[in-house]
């Protein structure tokens, strides 16, 4: 579900300006989201969880 291809995919389809939220903190997720080009964060979580991912298409 978290494969680069896809998330090359997602950043295609969105728009300049795009924003995501994410519960996935992983290691690998963050990077395929850097690789396809998103401009990503790690804010605290929500929910109990330590940390969210979260980010915007330039």
């Amino acid at each position: 579900m978290w494969s680069a291809e896809l998330m090359q995919l997602v950043f295609d389809k969105t728009t300049t300006g795009g924003s995501f939220a994410t519960y996935a903190a992983a290691g690998f997720v963050r990077r395929n989201l850097v690789a396809a080009g998103y401009a990503v964060e790690r804010p605290p979580g929500f929910a109990g969880k330590r940390e969210m991912l979260r980010g915007t298409k330039a």
